[in-house]
């Protein structure tokens, strides 16, 4: 493949990486959360499925994407005291970390794995518990680091 059709490719991932920071972040008003649920979960599998076949490198265990971002996104994370927070939010990191693990599995690229899984367990965390921007921010910017490791290791 060349040069100019994987820079398309990289840009185009980034959009999706927009599109489903979008998703999260509306999906975490109360009354959209399946905006974030399905919707993100279908737009990150159907665009690792879809960038996967173009490059030529597509492998039914991405399928499993699905459901690691369907029930990491579904998992609670709220709490009032903050070691509670801390421990809410890390377990929300290591689901979201897991949404690359199927791509992982098949591509073997362990190092982007665990590039993904610190940013997940850092961004959850120190977003999550330390609030220092508002929450729609917040909210995308976690999205947006679900999002781009799994896209850019299939």
């Amino acid at each position: 493949m060349n040069e100019l059709t994987l820079q398309i490719i990289a840009s185009l991932k980034l959009l999706t990486v927009c599109a489903y920071a979008t998703l999260y972040g509306l999906g975490g008003m109360f009354w959209r959360q399946q905006l974030r649920r399905l919707g993100g979960s279908l737009l990150i599998t159907l665009a690792i499925a879809g960038f996967s076949v173009w490059t030529r490198t597509f492998s039914y265990y991405y399928l499993f994407v699905l459901p690691l971002v369907y029930g990491a996104t579904s998992i609670g994370y709220g709490a009032s005291s903050t070691g509670i927070k801390i421990f809410k939010r890390a377990y929300c990191g290591l689901a979201y970390a897991l949404v690359a693990l199927p791509i992982a599995l098949v591509t073997g690229n362990w190092i982007m794995f665990a590039l993904h899984t610190t940013m997940c367990l850092g961004v959850s965390i120190t977003l999550g518990v330390t609030n220092p921007t508002n929450a729609r921010y917040e909210e995308s910017l976690i999205g947006a680091t679900i999002a781009t490791m799994p896209l850019f290791m299939a």
